[in-house]
């Protein structure tokens, strides 16, 4: 099977052989990976936009015109998509600068952060007229 063309698989997994699409995978992730990874510079960010990529891939396979050019559909796929999460990015890093917050810094409060771990880390240091409310249990 690993020898048949583009067609064939896209046609074989089209009738719900799902073997042919870890071939298409296997043939076509590293191009995939190196794209997200030309846009996002990050090993891991550019592995989970494949993924995402693939996935998509998957799910739209029957609107494919064109069996034989999967490559380049799924190259499409995968600068769409990295035009989408650059563009989440700018999006983040615009409200967290208006907000004079670090993204990082909030992603690591997490859930077991309360109240006041929380008012401490929005008010930090340079508003030290916000007082500290403890948490209401």
């Amino acid at each position: 099977m690993a020898r048949l063309s583009e067609e064939e698989l896209v046609r074989a997994v089209i009738e719900g052989d799902t073997t042919a699409y870890g071939i298409l995978y296997d043939r076509f992730a590293p191009l995939v990976r190196a794209v997200c990874h030309d846009d996002s510079r990050n090993l891991a960010d550019a592995q989970d936009l494949a993924q995402d990529v693939f996935l998509r891939a998957y799910q739209r396979l029957g609107e494919l015109r064109k069996p034989a050019s999967f490559g380049p559909w799924i190259i499409g796929i995968a600068r769409r998509r990295c035009l989408e999460w650059r563009r989440q990015k700018i999006r983040q890093q615009r409200r967290h600068g208006m907000l004079g917050t670090d993204p990082a810094a909030v992603e690591t409060i997490g859930e077991h952060a309360n109240n006041g771990q929380l008012l401490r880390l929005v008010a930090g240091p340079s508003q030290p007229g916000l007082c500290y409310m403890p948490a209401v249990e």
